[in-house]
């Protein structure tokens, strides 16, 4: 089933690709929408049917219904369509087990379906749970070896949208860094600040963290090129994920947070992979994009979380309602 609000008012921009973003209710989907927009692409911004925001979307649709997707992406007509719908609470993935797979998997194939049909280019995130730890720095080519089942569906995931959508992209992120709401892990830190709760970061965890700006830099910029396959994005080296909290904390000022590095074991939290690092040779030498340390990373996110939200910017138009 698919639901769309009232047509929203928009000035074309020839120049730049129009973009439809599934997962616009969820924070990598809703703060890549605020990013494109403000670079001057048109976006229509779709969300599942149950999001609770559904007044700032374009539309609704059940990814798991293919006509439903087929209509709603007719509707739209847009020339690029980014897939950031994903059940992405790991521990909840492990144990709705059904769920996650038909968001993750099941969703992803009739968008990859869809988007073969009505001719459009489709950018697929993707994440580093589909790795193990069996190296430091994975590259798009080495051997998959997800440890829980959120990567084992990503990695599923992959695998169909590579099958079913020829030209599609699969982009891998490691730990995406912006404003709050939904999963975001600055919100996050900001909400324990406020109520002084202690959060657990593991000093054993590393990840190449990306900030949302350079994000949305690089996936506008793939919006241009005939690139097809798997592109890692992310910083250029890793730390800890103590050491982001860290420097999260001291960007932002909070200083009422306590950083708990070795927590005891937590049979609530499902397994997670220790070296989730994504080596981006290949996109330093395919984007204009500068990817940057993970320290500017962090400081660049902070930086964007502070600032005053703009204006919505420009939507592409839906102009009918999808059952």
């Amino acid at each position: 089933m698919a639901h769309t609000n009232p047509t929203p008012s928009w000035i074309p921009k020839p120049a730049l690709a129009r973009v439809v973003v599934l997962g616009a209710s969820g924070f990598i989907g809703r703060a890549l929408t605020q990013e494109l927009r403000e670079r001057g692409h048109a976006v229509a911004a779709i969300g599942g049917r149950t999001a609770d925001s559904a007044q700032a979307l374009d539309a609704q649709v059940d990814i798991t219904n293919l006509n439903a997707v087929v209509r709603v992406l007719q509707q739209v007509a847009g020339d690029t369509v980014i897939n950031a719908a994903a059940m992405a609470n790991i521990d909840r993935a492990e144990t709705d087990r059904k769920a996650c797979w038909a968001i993750n998997v099941d969703g992803a194939k009739n968008l990859a379906v869809a988007c073969h049909r009505v001719g459009m280019r489709l950018l697929h995130l993707s994440s580093d749970a589909v790795f193990g730890d069996d190296s430091d720095s994975h590259a798009e080519d080495d051997p998959p070896g997800p440890v829980n089942y959120y990567g084992v569906s990503k990695l599923a995931s992959e695998q169909a949208v590579l099958a079913l959508s020829p030209h599609a992209s699969v982009l891998r992120l490691s730990l995406v860094l912006g404003g709050g709401g939904g999963n975001s892990l600055i919100g996050w830190l900001e909400r324990a600040h406020r109520v002084g709760e202690s959060v657990h970061a593991p000093d054993d965890e590393f990840r190449t963290p990306i900030d949302i700006s350079t994000l949305a830099s690089c996936v506008s910029e793939l919006t241009t090129k005939r690139f097809a396959g798997v592109l890692h994005l992310g910083a250029t080296a890793a730390l800890s994920r103590f050491q982001i909290y860290q420097r999260i904390l001291l960007e932002l000022g909070l200083d009422h947070v306590q950083l708990i590095r070795n927590a005891p074991p937590n049979p609530a939290r499902a397994p997670r992979n220790r070296k989730g690092c994504l080596n981006v040779n290949r996109a330093m030498a395919l984007l204009n994009t500068r990817l940057e340390s993970p320290e500017i990373c962090i400081r660049k996110a902070c930086q964007r979380s502070a600032q005053t939200k703009g204006t919505a910017g420009t939507a592409i138009p839906v102009t009918t309602n999808a059952p």
